[in-house]
């Protein structure tokens, strides 16, 4: 209770007043993928340009679903995807049109997950594509 973590110097904390970087640090050390995931507070395009062409093996698009703004996005990011590297994102029922002009313009495929495979996906509408 708290008078346990009182006892040991910490206190309870207020996840009403947490950030939404303080959230997805707090999930990368529970998960225990924090020496592997590297998480950067910036504008999009902006934090692209901090990682060198072709070093991203998997990329999750979640940002502005505006078809501009999401072209945008992806724009900014595709250089940094490694060849044969995953572009993952959730939303398609927003973001399908615009992906499907990005992925064509690309030569490859951005498709639906598959919800008969992973029922427990369909309300998240995950998509993926690959850089080729």
């Amino acid at each position: 209770g708290t008078a346990a973590l009182t006892a040991l110097g910490l206190e309870r904390l207020d996840l009403r007043r947490q950030t939404t970087f303080d959230r997805f640090v707090f999930r990368m050390f529970d998960s225990g993928c924090a020496e592997r995931i590297l998480g950067v507070v910036a504008r999009s395009a902006d934090a692209a340009l901090l990682l060198e062409p072709g070093s991203v093996d998997v990329l999750y698009v979640d940002g502005d679903h505006a078809a501009a703004a999401f072209l945008a996005d992806l724009a900014a990011w595709w250089p940094t995807i490694r060849e044969g590297g995953l572009v993952l994102g959730h939303d398609w029922s927003l973001v399908e049109t615009p992906a499907r002009l990005f992925a064509t313009a690309h030569a490859t495929a951005a498709l639906p997950s598959d919800t008969k495979e992973r029922p427990d996906l369909t309300w998240t509408q995950t998509w993926t594509m690959r850089k080729p």
